[in-house]
């Protein structure tokens, strides 16, 4: 019997990367799922090369006291989560043309984050493994909106953390990303997860796939919401897109699944947070918890156990 091929994607969530830790943490510690392929949008990028290399107590230490400082040095949003002042201002200024920001807020703190997890020389040790699955990490093209999927594992130490926070970029946010002659936004822009571009470009056989997102979302946006300024549109035009693309996304591997027959798991996680950037500690304690029991749900069943979990030597 041939060997399987095996995949692991991680979604795009914001804040909700602990979440999506937990879950990957249960997937290849609990239950050894050792993936030959990775691919990752947003906090699916960051974790990528952190998990390839064991750095769990690293990744946890980050992940587990998050706040916006931990990504911004000019953050969009205020302690209320909400677009502040300083942010509004820059827009307006924009507006009227007296300033040449693209952006409300700047991601420059999460290169500093990143590079105290994956040093260059953990990097360069990543790299030379043979042992550490090839990370594909997710970016749009603002120019062309094209698609890109640079296996790290082939990029420089500097060059792939660029591709790593151009991933998390979302466009009028925070600032592009520069990548050659490329500016490099958000992967969420055209995909939620990477998994349907994986499985159509590599000879997957088995793939799990980590949704920060619920399966059943019905509920997923608040029917509460008002539209009393025009960041809150904004905010909520953007909640919409990511739900859509993510069910779209969803879709597409279900078919190419179907289609040729690789063996397929999805876990997905509750709403919890509100907003791409909600860094409550209570609230993303709970989505850790929430990562782990749900991860351990789908992974305890039978079915699923036997075409994921490690074999007995």
């Amino acid at each position: 019997m041939a060997e399987s091929i095996k995949h692991l994607g991680i979604s795009g969530g914001g804040t909700k990367i602990h979440g999506l830790y937990a879950a990957a943490k249960v997937v290849l510690l609990e239950h050894g799922y050792k993936p030959n392929y990775y691919s990752g949008i947003s906090a699916g990028a960051i974790l990528g090369v952190p998990l390839a290399l064991g750095l769990y107590d690293e990744i946890e230490a980050v992940t587990s006291t998050l706040t916006l400082k931990s990504f911004f040095s000019e953050s969009p949003m205020n302690k209320k989560n909400k677009i502040s002042a300083w942010a509004a201002f820059k827009a307006v200024l924009g507006v009227i043309g007296l300033t040449k920001n693209n952006s409300l807020g700047h991601m420059g703190a999460l290169y500093d984050t990143y590079r105290k997890v994956v040093t260059e020389e953990r990097f360069m040790q990543y790299k030379s493994d043979p042992n550490t699955f090839p990370v594909y990490v997710g970016y749009v093209d603002a120019v062309d909106g094209a698609r890109h999927y640079p296996n790290v594992k082939e990029m420089e130490y500097e060059d792939h953390i660029k591709a790593v926070v151009a991933s998390s970029s979302i466009p009028c946010f925070t600032k592009p990303v520069h990548i050659d002659d490329q500016i490099g936004v958000d992967g969420g822009v055209r995909d939620h997860i990477g998994t349907g571009w994986m499985l159509d470009n590599f000879d997957i056989t088995r793939t799990l796939s980590i949704y920060s997102r619920p399966d059943v979302y019905d509920n997923f946006l608040d029917t509460n919401w008002k539209d009393t300024n025009v960041f809150e549109v904004l905010m909520r035009t953007m909640d919409i897109q990511t739900l859509e693309i993510s069910k779209t996304d969803e879709r597409i591997e279900d078919e190419i699944c179907k289609r040729k027959r690789i063996s397929q798991k999805k876990i997905f996680l509750p709403k919890i947070m509100n907003g791409f950037y909600d860094v409550s500690p209570e609230k993303i304690e709970m989505l850790y918890q929430a990562g782990i029991a749900n991860a351990r749900e789908v992974m305890s069943k039978p079915w699923v156990a036997k075409i994921f979990r490690k074999k007995a030597s």
